[in-house]
């Protein structure tokens, strides 16, 4: 029974680090950048989302603002930071959203401050046993949320038109360009999209215990890493299932192994990365890239 109730309790866990994948995912697509960032932007957005709700605004709806400034913030922070750098090195635009990275924690530490703070829930109290299991509303929640999430992404980006110009452009740049499709655009929608993806799970992970404080997404974005390295940096369905497989492994690591509670619990995913990518680099649903000589 120990095994299945970890197995569920992974489950909740690895709901947060797919979505946070598939934002990696999607900014890696859009611009061929992994953004080390991705993890202060959805604290950030945690923290309005605190913010808010302490000003008396109920907290979906708080959630829902977060998500639109998110965009916002995410689609500007390409254009003005990361598009004048895309012809750069390779190197100099990973050192960009590590720099990212810093003035973020550092935004967040000024304006919010240091102290964590409680984030009203989503979802109800309590929960209920299934076949000896304990099973919390809001991990149910949390995994339908974002699994609602993950959903309406998909049929944006299978259905409609400014998703089918995204596919285009992550798949062939130039043609996209040569046939009218703005691909500057489509680099700011993606990691717009990056951005509210990750307003979801920042706030989403309050529901599983953890306090609004800076740095609170550090953990996750290492798990999410190590998810996207498990499915490929190209595939969002690899996204999905590496970060499920990860919040699986984690919790039963951290569970049976002592000494792994807490932050030690990332080592767990570091030693995935490095096996992951000493037996398939391009990660199990990725594409192996073929160059021509």
């Amino acid at each position: 029974m120990l095994i299945m109730q970890l197995l569920v309790d992974g489950v909740g866990k690895g709901a947060i680090y797919a979505a946070l994948a598939l934002a990696i995912v999607v900014c890696h697509r859009s611009t061929g950048l992994i953004n080390f960032a991705q993890g202060e932007f959805a604290t950030l957005s945690a923290m309005l989302t605190a913010v808010l709700t302490a000003s008396g605004i109920p907290v979906w709806f708080s959630l829902g603002i977060a998500v639109v400034v998110s965009f916002i913030g995410g689609a500007l922070i390409q254009f003005v930071v990361v598009r004048p750098t895309l012809k750069r090195p390779h190197l100099v635009q990973i050192m960009i959203t590590i720099g990212l990275y810093i003035c973020a924690n550092a935004v967040g530490q000024i304006v919010f401050g240091p102290t964590p703070r409680p984030l009203d829930p989503l979802f109800p109290a309590g929960g209920f046993s299934l076949v000896g299991i304990r099973i919390s509303w809001d991990l149910v929640g949390v995994v339908l949320l974002q699994a609602l999430v993950i959903t309406a992404l998909t049929l944006f980006f299978s259905r409609t038109k400014a998703g089918l110009g995204f596919r285009a452009v992550a798949t062939a740049p130039a043609a996209s360009r040569v046939v009218g499709i703005r691909v500057e655009r489509m680099h700011m929608v993606g990691w717009g999209i990056a951005a509210a993806l990750g307003a979801v799970a920042g706030v989403s992970l309050t529901n599983l215990g953890v306090y609004v404080e800076p740095s609170m997404m550090t953990p996750v974005l290492v798990f999410s890493l190590a998810a996207v390295t498990i499915g490929g940096f190209d595939s969002a369905i690899g996204a999905i299932v590496g970060g499920v497989v990860m919040g699986v492994v984690e919790t039963f690591a951290t569970s049976l192994i002592p000494g792994l509670s807490g932050d030690a619990g990332m080592l767990v995913s570091l030693v995935v990365i490095v096996a992951i990518l000493l037996v398939r680099p391009q990660g199990i649903f990725g594409r192996e890239r073929v160059a021509r000589v």
